[in-house]
């Protein structure tokens, strides 16, 4: 267990157009099943969705640690009237760090660290930032990771076997091991994706949700021969499954979203073209990178219409885009600075310009910390914050 990881984000690394603005708008999705829309299927029976936790799931209890002396009281919320107030409270003792991401309440982060060389640790872990210790260590550079709601424990899906990791006593329990890969979990933690693939080379992909406490299974409408999947994705509210799917063929390669109702298993549909994405944590639309343009696009996941999209256009490359917890900013990374977006209008609300280039990032769920990581060796990561 915990030798390899499964998925890796599909990224672009291509050259930046430098022929101005005259870039065609980002692609139209294509619908599939333009009815029902979301809202028209029934939600989950309450008595399934809102069952307790069965016996052999440990209780999580809250952690009572004394408040961390690393991250001070009272900061401020990060908002896009303060981003020029930022300023750095810690630097995490590690380098070469990828891919941070905060728990709910503050207390950890995980982190993967490697992928550079004369860098001796590689793999991933997860940092107490009360007591500014390692508790847990994963011989994996890119491992699945996600923490619980309450942030007392992490979730690990490696292969078929999806395992909890109670962060305060150490415990690990296995909640999955099957003969299918794990794929995305529910921000509740409460249903699992797994995936098959089969056919020739490899190209078709069976998907099914399970129901983690009671074994039920939802199977996912089949997809096309010819697409692989990459990396899976529940929207905040667990009623969606995203994947991103890498088209194979002789002729043609490309990224497409693939777009399902998490409840029914219906295929809503495909968006292609695009890099990576951001579900609105507000719920009812994706943000989307296109491959090599400074554009971000907002679409609609009830119709997958394209709603909007905003950005300078030729000249710039956004990736990695991110919504605040309350999707009231969107941000990206374009070229080493960090620009924020209101994803409604579309305004331009400040832009993140550190005296270094700026690589990785994570905003923390109360958006008082800002996690920004030096692209360049020895690739440490600070932690920014607005002070009281």
């Amino acid at each position: 267990m915990r030798k390899q990881a499964l998925f890796a984000l599909v990224m672009a690394a291509l050259m930046l157009n430098a022929c101005g603005r005259s870039d065609p708008p980002p692609p139209t999705p294509v619908q599939v099943n333009p009815s029902p829309t979301i809202a028209d299927v029934a939600p989950p029976d309450p008595a399934v969705t809102t069952a307790p936790p069965p016996t052999s799931m440990p209780a999580l209890s809250t952690p009572t640690e004394p408040p961390s002396s690393v991250i001070p009281e009272n900061l401020q919320p990060i908002s896009g009237e303060n981003l020029d107030l930022l300023e750095p409270i810690y630097e995490l003792p590690f380098i070469s760090i990828h891919s941070p991401a905060f728990s709910p309440d503050n207390r950890y982060m995980s982190m993967g660290l490697g992928g550079r060389s004369g860098v001796e640790r590689w793999g991933t872990l997860v940092f107490d930032l009360t007591t500014e210790q390692e508790v847990l260590w994963l011989e994996d550079e890119y491992p699945q990771l996600q923490f619980a709601p309450d942030s007392a424990s992490i979730f690990l899906m490696e292969g078929a076997t999806l395992t909890e990791f109670d962060l305060v006593s150490g415990q690990e329990t296995v909640l999955y091991d099957g003969e299918q890969t794990c794929a995305a979990l529910s921000p509740d933690a409460r249903r699992l994706a797994v995936l098959q693939v089969t056919g020739l080379d490899n190209k078709e992909s069976t998907i099914t949700i399970i129901d983690v406490q009671t074994g039920q299974e939802t199977p996912l409408d089949p997809i096309d021969v010819g697409l692989h999947a990459d990396q899976f994705q529940f929207s905040p509210d667990g009623r969606v499954l995203v994947a991103i799917y890498g088209f194979l063929s002789d002729s043609v390669s490309g990224v497409n979203f693939m777009i399902w109702d998490a409840f029914s298993g219906e295929l809503r549909g495909v968006i292609p073209s695009y890099e990576a994405l951001a579900l609105d944590p507000r719920g009812g639309y994706l943000a989307a990178t296109i491959y090599h343009r400074g554009y971000l696009s907002i679409i609609s996941l009830d119709s997958l219409e394209l709603v909007r999209y905003f950005g300078p256009g030729s000249g710039y490359l956004y990736r990695r885009p991110q919504y605040t917890s309350d999707g009231s900013m969107i941000f990206v990374n374009d070229d080493g600075v960090l620009r924020f977006f209101d994803p409604d209008s579309g305004e331009e609300l400040g832009v993140v310009d550190l005296s270094y280039r700026i690589g990785w990032s994570a905003m923390s769920a109360d958006r008082t910390l800002l996690a920004a990581g030096d692209s360049n060796y020895p690739g440490g990561v600070t932690l920014w914050a607005v002070q009281p």
